[in-house]
């Protein structure tokens, strides 16, 4: 099976996501270009490029890129029937641990619950214009 024979999912930006990721270094937004499009075909991504984060409904693919010292991440759902949905992007901002912190968290779960209500939003819009298509 080729990607030809995969519908293509759209990509949706929460917040600053878009702007945060063209800020990033050039390899840093090749790759999650990259990684974004295979999400887009349908692909399952594996560590330790990408992880999921099943403590958020629906579920969370935290895809890691180390450059030059630093460790950038973006969170994306694809869980989501019509779309990938990329919450934050962001350069992990502890030299501790492998935690995120609580603000990003909380930035990811508020962008998550807005991500699932533009969904269902565009999806009622796509029903009502399908059942004008019939008149």
């Amino acid at each position: 099976m080729s990607w030809d024979d995969v519908p293509l999912k759209g990509i949706r930006w929460a917040g600053r996501s878009r702007e945060d990721l063209a800020e990033m270094p050039k390899p840093v937004r090749g790759f999650f270009g990259v990684k974004l499009e295979a999400l887009q075909h349908g692909e399952h991504l594996r560590p330790p490029a990408a992880k999921m984060l099943a403590h958020y409904e629906p579920t969370v693919i935290e895809l890691v890129k180390d450059f030059n010292k630093d460790t950038y991440r973006a969170m994306v759902t694809v869980q989501l029937e019509d779309a990938i949905y990329v919450l934050h992007v962001f350069k992990k901002k502890s030299t501790h641990g492998i935690g995120m912190t609580k603000q990003d968290q909380d930035l990811i779960a508020q962008r998550l619950r807005e991500a699932i209500q533009d969904h269902e939003e565009m999806r009622r819009r796509q029903r009502q214009q399908g059942g004008h298509h019939g008149l």
